[in-house]
């Protein structure tokens, strides 16, 4: 399902002046995740001691740290009791990680990526593996959305169902239960709807929802793009932190970029008044994955390739391939060693560097491969170290070069690109984008800010705390798309081709002109109960469908369109549910074929007395109501539509549907 329309209706506010408000903000990442919080009164945040709050206190083995690791495990804890989130893993945990990356998984090599890496997991489903490992590995049979759901599930646990007397006192549940409460949520910038509505759908599910034991007074739940959060906090941040000694002037432009742990993102803004400080976007939001972790992964295809395949599945068992996946895991021995790695990539400078040193287990003693392996040590030169930033140094200076031009295509002068994220703090990452900037003689001198050494956590944070920014400014502050979940499930009845995986044999229907064998009343649900509705796009979705023709035949039909009330998966063997409470059948479709020769359809390969009519169903959420279409394959209009009301859309925010021209055929 694919949402489209650029349309941006502002977010839907209430007079905010006077009343306690909670705005609560995630930022979920590939590494890291981080949560701010505020209580304002007003309608204008403040960057001031007590303003925005970010959670620094995880409970134990956390640490104090003002975001924690996006890693969960499955593994059942020690008798210590460990969480088995973020640090708190016990050693024999298999974690995992970067699950971010896989949850706008949408073309066939990725899903193909999805099935090897799940067979991978079991060992090709060896016997002696599966025996051994009491079963299949639990996380293998979760998509990425569900291992996010228990991830986000478990920071929702801890942050307002946990009786630790160190958690904010706002998050306490007789407090959530009167005070009106907005969430807002970041995410990448080049993310389309697959990846949105799964992560709404796993950050719902895992609680951040308007439940009576949850947040009963929620107002709005609001999307933000990072880079767009960290350019509002980053600028406000560094105009009161410098005052007069902010070196922006009005009309001039400037590019953010968020180096995060998985994806980068830009956004350029030109400076539009001083006090009170305003900016407006010049060009549009750009990400790519070329964060952080691909030096991870360039570390560990290079080490492989230096120790062999057979010694490297010591270090790592739970994973061989080299792409990064839903399932990517690490065991205690590849986290100790990463983290080692960590250490050295962070204070990586360049050629300056000396040699970098990663020890290996005791086992490993009578490994040697040249100078680089010895005496259970690894040797990494700078040359190597510096070979694995590059596809991050060239994705990353791409995004800016990008934004630089559409500054000046705007006739902006660019005087200024901040870098923030954790990425930006590397050293060697910060002296190259100064190298590339110099090396355009035809560009005004343009300045690299860089996080402040003095200020750690104010970078690594900017996301979080920009996202609290547009919660308690979201009446004044534009356009803020918010998000709400379909109440129903929404598809339609079809004749499927007959799979011994899905279907009873019993239930087969041969179509002897075609000589193919069917399943009659299949359901196909296209819009599920919890997708996500945006507020700036239409929500809509597309299956195609085949209707066979004959000259003599009729040239008519119908599609039966249904809906399902509850939260559990739908039924879809119509016949064998047709009484099951929640299914309903809204509305029969009709759609007439006669004004298209039959020879304008595919003629069929089995049967040339058959023609094949290629068909697509629409289904659309609008305020109040469904729009259904039915389009010929390869023709805009529509030949049959209609717009059937649904009380339960009635409070759906998102832009107006464009009257769409019929087509009467040829």
């Amino acid at each position: 399902m694919e949402a489209v329309s650029q349309s941006q209706p502002e977010v839907v506010s209430t007079d905010t002046q006077g009343t306690t408000r909670l705005v609560i903000a995630l930022d979920y990442g590939t590494t890291h995740t981080g949560v701010a919080w505020a209580t304002p009164t007003g309608a204008r945040a403040s960057l001031a001691p007590g303003g925005i709050e970010v959670v620094q206190i995880w409970g134990a083995k956390m640490g104090n740290h003002k975001k924690i690791p996006s890693v969960v495990s499955y593994t059942p804890s020690s008798r210590k009791g460990e969480r088995q989130f973020g640090l708190d893993l016990s050693a024999d945990a298999v974690a995992l990680l970067h699950t971010k990356l896989q949850l706008g998984v949408s073309d066939v090599s990725q899903e193909l990526d999805h099935i090897l890496e799940s067979l991978e997991g079991v060992h090709n489903l060896n016997f002696q593996y599966l025996k051994k490992s009491d079963g299949l590995p639990k996380h293998i049979l979760f998509s990425p959305e569900q291992i996010v759901r228990d991830y986000l599930q478990r920071v929702f646990h801890y942050l307002f169902e946990s009786e630790s007397d160190s958690l904010p006192s706002p998050f306490a549940p007789e407090l959530r239960q009167l005070t009106p409460v907005d969430i807002v949520v970041t995410v990448p910038a080049a993310w389309k709807y697959r990846a949105k509505n799964a992560t709404f759908r796993a950050l719902t599910q895992a609680g951040f929802n308007n439940d009576e034991d949850k947040f009963p007074r929620l107002g709005n739940i609001m999307l933000v793009t990072e880079p767009e959060a960290a350019a509002v906090y980053t600028a406000r941040y560094l105009k009161e932190k410098l005052g007069s000694r902010f070196r922006m002037r009005v009309g001039e432009g400037f590019v953010l970029c968020d180096a995060g742990g998985g994806t980068v993102d830009c956004v350029s803004y030109k400076v539009k008044q001083l006090d009170p400080f305003e900016i407006e976007r010049v060009g549009l939001p750009v990400g790519a994955k070329c964060g952080a972790i691909f030096i991870n992964l360039a570390f560990k295809k290079w080490l492989r390739s230096l120790i062999g395949a057979e010694r490297y599945h010591q270090l790592d068992p739970t994973k061989l391939s080299d792409k990064i996946t839903s399932h990517d895991a690490e065991g205690e021995v590849m986290r100790k060693l990463m983290s080692d790695f960590e250490a050295w990539k962070k204070a990586f400078k360049g050629a300056e560097s000396r040699q970098m040193y990663i020890d290996l287990p005791e086992s490993f003693h009578d490994l040697r491969v040249d100078d680089r392996v010895r005496e259970c040590q690894v040797t990494i030169s700078s040359q190597d170290m510096a070979s694995f930033f590059e596809h991050s140094r060239r994705g990353i200076w791409r995004l800016i070069q990008n934004q630089l031009d559409d500054i000046r295509a705007k006739g902006t002068r660019p005087r200024n690109v901040f870098l923030v994220g954790g990425f930006a703090e590397s050293p060697y990452l910060q002296a190259a984008i100064r190298r590339s900037l110099e090396a355009i003689p035809e560009l005004p001198k343009v300045e690299l800010r860089t996080p402040d050494p003095k200020e750690p956590g104010a970078s690594w944070t900017a996301v979080v705390q920009g996202a609290v920014i547009f919660g308690i400014e979201k009446a004044t502050i534009g356009s803020i798309p918010t998000m709400r979940a379909s109440p129903r499930s929404y598809g339609f009845m079809v004749s499927k081709l007959f799979s011994r995986v899905e279907h009873d044999p019993r239930e087969v229907r041969p179509d002897k002109a075609l000589d193919i064998e069917l399943v009659q009343e299949q359901l196909q649900w296209m819009i599920m109960k919890g997708d996500l509705i945006l507020s700036n796009q239409l929500t809509e979705a597309y299956f195609p469908f085949e209707r066979n023709l004959t000259e003599a035949g009729s040239k008519t039909g119908s599609v039966a369109i249904f809906s399902y009330d509850y939260e559990d998966k739908p039924p879809t063997n119509y016949a064998k549910f047709k009484n099951e409470p929640g299914l309903s059948q809204i509305h029969a479709l009709d759609y007439d074929l006669t004004p298209y020769p039959i020879q304008t359809h595919r003629r069929s390969s089995k049967n040339h007395d058959v023609h094949i009519a290629s068909l697509i169903l629409k289904i659309r959420i609008i305020p109040g109501a469904l729009h259904l279409q039915i389009c010929l394959e390869g023709r805009e209009r529509a030949i049959s539509s209609v717009t059937i009301y649904d009380p339960l859309l009635d409070d759906i925010v998102c832009p107006p549907l464009e009257e769409e021209p019929r087509d009467f055929g040829v």
